[in-house]
């Protein structure tokens, strides 16, 4: 006999009206140490039906509580306290009550064990799935990585040439302007050279206009030469009889003035005649003689500027 104390009893109380846990129950068990062989349990044995071993010892801590607020422990088939058949009876009632609830509870824990174990499969289905997929993360990860060390390496290299373009730009865009620079030079030069060549064109047009001219005038003077050449062929041998005859016969001066004022006795005297004496008495009073005989070219670089003044005259006159 045991003397239990009031938070035992308020266990007891939980346990009678299903309320307590099976740990609660070893707890009870452990404090209070119920004989296996004794005639409750042989009672309780046969109220428990087919339950098995582990549930039977869970329900034998389950006992009825007295009046007196004492438990009653029952060993080598004695017990306490008159009058326990009634309570045995209540107590297999409550024991039976009890089973039927570790029954139902032993349905619902069966159940979720295997509502767990096939979450428990499921989560490690969805655990292997998201290890795979861990993988596959990882390995793309790789990949990325190495694409963006090649992408690092394209973007050096990028800007390597990048820069090298622009020296290249900086250097065409110099060049671009010394070319200008000549260009605007070749183009002053230019319409400098034009000026000139439009000056020189005027020019030689009017040089062209000249020589015109120029020909035209030596074509008249080449008819004048021709005249004057045949002209000169004709009297040069008129000249030189005449100088011959002239020094052959001595003419004497006085004789010749004499004659001369003989002559300026007659009141007619032909003005042809006269002309013609002057003529022929001009030609050797001159101071020098010229050779007018020969071909063209020869007689016009005999010829000066002077002499063919004074023979265009002549012929003139």
């Amino acid at each position: 006999m045991y003397q239990t104390s009031r938070q035992d009893h308020v266990i007891i109380e939980q346990l009678i009206i299903r309320k307590g846990t099976l740990m609660e129950y070893a707890k009870f068990s452990q404090n209070y140490h119920i004989h296996a062989n004794s005639k409750i349990c042989k009672t309780l044995r046969f109220a428990s039906g087919g339950l098995s071993k582990k549930i039977w010892e869970r329900i034998l801590v389950i006992l009825s509580i007295t009046s007196n607020n004492t438990v009653i422990v029952i060993r080598d088939g004695s017990s306490s306290n008159a009058g326990g058949a009634a309570e045995v009876q209540e107590t297999k009632k409550q024991l039976e009550q009890e089973v039927m609830m570790l029954r139902r509870e032993f349905d619902v824990i069966k159940i979720m064990h295997q509502r767990a174990t096939c979450e428990q499969q499921n989560k490690d289905r969805h655990i292997e799935h998201l290890n795979n997929q861990i993988k596959n993360q990882r390995e793309i990860l790789l990949q990325i990585d190495t694409e963006q060390k090649i992408l690092r390496e394209d973007q050096n290299k990028t800007e390597r040439e990048l820069k090298a373009v622009e020296d290249r730009f900086n250097a065409l865009n110099n060049e671009k302007r010394t070319l200008e620079l000549s260009l605007n030079e070749l183009t002053i030069s230019l319409l400098h050279e034009q000026r000139l060549r439009q000056d020189i064109s005027s020019e030689k047009s009017k040089a062209e206009e000249d020589f015109k001219k120029i020909k035209a005038t030596v074509t008249e003077l080449q008819k004048k030469n021709l005249d004057l050449e045949s002209w000169i062929s004709q009297h040069s041998m008129v000249n030189t009889d005449f100088a011959i005859n002239v020094h052959g016969e001595h003419i004497n001066m006085s004789k010749l003035k004499a004659f001369k004022g003989q002559r300026s006795r007659f009141t007619e005297i032909p003005n042809g005649i006269h002309q013609n004496e002057q003529k022929s008495h001009s030609i050797p009073t001159a101071d020098k003689y010229y050779d007018y005989s020969g071909p063209q070219a020869d007689i016009m670089k005999r010829l000066s500027l002077d002499s063919l003044s004074k023979y265009f005259d002549f012929i003139d006159y």
